[in-house]
């Protein structure tokens, strides 16, 4: 009896030493997405879309292991974020639009970008048609 006690001793040891050793499987999203918010960095903007498509806009207030937390800009309050809980972040966010959502300010470039484009090729037209 007391080997008996001795050897399942022994096998709840190794099995809580494997468990402390041995790697936990990470989701590579979740991975990417801790990556992406320690690089857009503390005290920097960010906007955070979630797996149901909600945003939150703000400034990351801490980074941990296992989520970070961001002050909203809109709700006036720290929230608290899990890496899972995440489809994707980027860094800064636009003002708020018409319809209470903040655009990414991307968009704003790209649409300077293409009304620039166009007025050049209308001024070339014009000047072209003489």
């Amino acid at each position: 009896m007391p080997n008996l006690r001795a050897n399942m001793r022994l096998q709840l040891s190794l099995v809580l030493i494997l468990g402390l050793v041995v790697p936990q499987i990470v989701d590579p999203q979740v991975e990417k997405i801790r990556r992406d918010v320690a690089h857009i960095g503390v005290l920097q903007k960010i906007t955070v879309v979630f797996k149901d498509g909600k945003e939150n806009y703000g400034n990351v207030s801490r980074i941990e292991n296992d989520g970070f937390a961001i002050n909203d800009v809109d709700l006036q309050r720290e929230i608290e974020i899990g890496y899972d809980e995440v489809k994707k972040v980027r860094k800064n966010y636009g003002r708020r639009g018409a319809l209470g959502k903040r655009p990414n300010p991307m968009w704003g470039w790209i649409a300077g970008v293409l009304l620039f484009g166009t007025l050049i090729g209308l001024a070339i037209a014009i000047a072209g048609g003489d």
